[in-house]
């Protein structure tokens, strides 16, 4: 047994001696404050000038631009389609035309002037619907300017761009 004894006690680990231990650390709250104080201030992220700009770049500064109401809308877009439906003449020679119906997407400076060339949104490889796009395209271009009424320009945010879809049906 006490052989045992022996084995057990050289098994064990040495006690670390009062030479060995580590100094015991008080925390200092003042050590801490004098470290982050002397921390330089972090910089702005994301900002390229010297300033952030408080002026709106895009929109309203406000947010509160006047929207066109559906009903406005569909008046607006009547009156642009009359517009162009006395300038445009669909290719004879297509076959279905009056199931063609290609959509253009224009844009317009706030005097109804062209900001652009008007293109097809969903350009076709049918040379039937190809045609229709490019008649519809130069009927644009044609009619140009566009007689914008007064009590839209206020809203020009609202059509400088549109989307117009030429229906034989609708428009001649």
């Amino acid at each position: 047994m006490a052989k045992l004894l022996d084995q057990q006690k050289k098994a064990q680990p040495p006690k670390p001696s009062d030479a060995t231990k580590k100094p015991e650390q008080n925390f200092d709250p003042n050590a801490l404050e004098k470290l982050l104080q002397s921390k330089e201030t972090p910089q702005k992220m994301a900002s390229t000038g010297t300033e952030i700009s408080k002026t709106s770049t895009a929109g309203s500064a406000t947010g509160t631009a006047s929207k066109l109401t559906l009903s406005q809308r569909d008046q607006l877009s009547g009156l642009l389609k009359d517009q162009i439906a006395k300038c445009w003449s669909p290719p004879a020679w297509v076959t279905g035309a009056d199931n063609l119906r290609p959509t253009i997407r224009i844009g317009l400076r706030e005097d109804g002037s062209l900001d652009g060339l008007p293109a097809a949104t969903d350009s076709s490889s049918d040379p039937s619907m190809k045609a229709m796009e490019e008649s519809a395209i130069r009927a644009i271009r044609q009619c140009a300017p566009f007689n914008i009424p007064p009590q839209f320009k206020s809203y020009y945010a609202d059509w400088k761009s549109l989307a117009v879809t030429f229906d034989m049906k609708a428009m001649l």
